[in-house]
């Protein structure tokens, strides 16, 4: 009977309530549009941006914490890990090539890596691989020794989204990595050793 009012008066019971920290935010982050807008660019088809669009924003409203706390070894709020994704900082990018990593040989298919390689690859495919700053820290973190098995995934589309990203990367317009690295810039230098290993 208690059930039946609350119900009737529009309240949520246990049994339905959400776990904590499952809730979709009221409002979405700027930076997160701000994302969306890089992500389905008005050269896709308004099919395609539209398919784009609203598959990112169920992954911003249910963000996979459980997957990413399991990859990370650490504790991760559905905020902390939205701003992993969506508006990493220089230091987040240094955790990318553990992310995109994958699940070891063998791992069940509802292994976490496998949903975090997804998440975090697709992000910088989409974005993230533009950004100075964040290939900067991705490379010298090992960011293209994480990416080289993904040019051969078994997964056509994880492995495109691989080799179009490692091939912006390595650019020689972007970072002229054949040439020696200035002496002045600890970065380059560090850069220069991540592309010639």
């Amino acid at each position: 009977a208690l059930r039946d009012r609350r119900r009737r008066g529009g309240r949520r019971t246990p049994s339905t309530m959400s776990p904590p920290g499952d809730e979709p935010p009221s409002e979405r982050d700027s930076r997160f549009l701000a994302f969306l807008e890089v992500a389905a660019s008005s050269d896709s088809p308004d099919d395609i941006s539209a398919s784009i669009k609203a598959g990112l924003t169920r992954q911003y409203d249910r963000p996979p914490v459980a997957a990413a706390e399991a990859v990370l070894r650490q504790n991760c709020t559905p905020d902390r890990l939205r701003q992993l994704i969506y508006w990493p900082n220089k230091d987040d990018a240094e955790l990318y090539p553990g992310l995109i990593r994958g699940a070891p040989p063998g791992a069940p298919d509802d292994h976490p890596a496998r949903r975090t390689q997804i998440t975090f690859l697709m992000s910088m495919f989409l974005k993230h691989s533009k950004d100075r700053c964040f290939v900067e820290s991705f490379i010298c973190a090992g960011g293209l020794g994480a990416l080289v098995p993904l040019l051969r995934h078994e997964n056509l589309h994880l492995r495109g989204q691989a080799i179009e990203t490692f091939s912006l990367l390595t650019d020689e317009t972007v970072f002229p990595w054949h040439e020696p690295p200035r002496e002045s810039s600890s970065r380059d230098k560090a850069m220069h050793a991540r592309m010639l290993e």
